[in-house]
């Protein structure tokens, strides 16, 4: 028989000792173990938990270790589904006590692993919306179980479980805003409760302290970006981030931010706002000596807005127009005597880019500027030239050059060479 064996048929011979009973909240009197269990249990109480917890994690007997490494146990070994956890625990006379024992014991708290769900599922199956019951649960216990609920749907619960916690320790440390933000990711991560989540993150921000509060512009735009809810951006992204950029920050963060509150306006269909707004943030990150680069993105906001707008000067002002490319980057068209043919030209530039015109000065050459195409995903413009060559009586090649116009001020004048190939019959 291996040790690991061995071990786990002393921790099954925890279930056989009729004094324990199933209640177990009074805890559990170590001398009913026999001397070889006494061994095991020093080598199987899970503590790398208590890391996370720290100040708060409630104490552990030795009966809530076994129940916690059992069950990890026969779920590693595959002995035990998930699915049948409620039915396991009724046969083993575990009650609701040695459900939270089990729950408080496991070894962390994020991400959520699998194995806590059965457990809160059994215990919300035995006390369902009996918030009261779960208010007396050790700290970690109760703060998965708001997880859980938080998973339903149960947002007030929710909010209750954890201001709980945090009005039971009103002293900000790093653990509790851990175990706050830590909750308010995993409901983010299962796109559950996410009104909730983002009321978990400004919480943990504010408790955080220092550039954190800034931090928190981009979770609650991620969230927002899930609820599809212009009336929350307005709620809960806008007032925060005009509320925060005026707190101390990274470069980074800071940016981040003013991007997030940005997009909020733009979001909501307020152009006018994102370029007030914008104008003003970003004379401030010119009095912070932010680099430029961090305000790319910001920069490319307002200056889309204003284009939205018609003022093309002033995004221009915003965002310098530049030339990138045209292709092909020579025009070449052969046409048969006495037929029309059209060949065209594709030319791309920034955001605020702008092609004006585009001529040829050969006869019977035409060419035609088509509508601004925005490229969102690279923030490109994209103009097509059409250049149409009407029909000619004499067969012969004809050489010119069509001229591009743009409000580029260092590529003011793009120019391409074109050859024109009459043929007879």
């Amino acid at each position: 028989m291996s040790v690991k064996s061995y071990c786990l048929g002393l921790i099954l011979m925890l279930f056989a000792i009729p004094a324990l009973g199933t209640d177990y909240s009074g805890g559990f009197d170590r001398s009913q173990l026999p001397a070889e269990m006494k061994a095991v249990s020093s080598l199987t109480v899970p503590n790398d938990w208590q890391d996370v917890w720290g100040e708060f994690a409630t104490p552990i007997d030795d009966y809530e270790s076994f129940l916690a490494v059992l069950f990890e146990h026969l779920q590693e070994q595959g002995q035990l589904e998930k699915e049948s956890f409620a039915a396991w625990a009724a046969e083993q006379g575990i009650g609701t006590d040695g459900l939270i024992m089990i729950l408080n014991g496991l070894s962390t708290i994020y991400p959520m692993q699998q194995t806590y769900r059965p457990i809160a599922a059994a215990i919300y199956d035995k006390l369902g919306d009996d918030v009261e019951a779960y208010l007396a649960f050790p700290v970690k216990a109760r703060v998965i179980m708001a997880i859980h609920l938080g998973l339903l749907g149960r947002e007030e619960e929710v909010k209750t479980l954890a201001s709980s916690v945090l009005q039971s320790h009103p002293r900000p440390t790093t653990r509790l805003r851990y175990i706050i933000w830590e909750m308010a990711d995993e409901l983010y991560a299962h796109r559950k409760s996410l009104r909730t989540a983002i009321w978990a993150f400004k919480r943990g921000g504010e408790m955080a302290g220092g550039e954190y509060p800034t931090v928190v512009c981009t979770y609650i735009r991620r969230a927002c970006q899930v609820l599809g809810d212009p009336q929350v951006v307005r709620e809960e992204l806008i007032p925060w981030a005009e509320d925060k950029l005026d707190s101390p920050a990274s470069e980074r963060w800071w940016a981040i931010a003013l991007s997030s509150l940005l997009w909020a306006y733009e979001y909501v269909g307020e152009p006018q706002k994102v370029v007030e707004r914008g104008q003003y943030w970003l004379a401030e990150a010119e009095r912070r000596n932010i680099s430029p680069e961090r305000m790319a993105g910001a920069k490319r906001t307002v200056a889309q807005a204003l284009i939205e707008l018609n003022q093309w000067e002033q995004a221009a002002q915003i965002l310098a127009p530049q030339f990138e490319g045209v292709r092909p980057n020579k025009v070449g068209a052969w046409q048969p005597v006495g037929q029309p043919t059209t060949r065209t030209v594709l030319v791309t530039g920034n955001l605020t880019f702008k092609v004006t015109d585009a001529t040829c000065e050969l006869p019977l050459v035409q060419a035609e500027v088509g509508e601004r195409k925005l490229d969102e995903r690279e923030h490109k413009s994209r103009y097509v030239v059409e250049i149409s060559f009407g029909p000619r009586d004499t067969a012969g090649q004809y050489e010119a050059t069509l001229v591009i116009q743009t409000n580029d001020p260092d590529n003011s004048t793009v120019t391409l060479p074109m050859a024109v190939r009459v043929m007879g019959e």
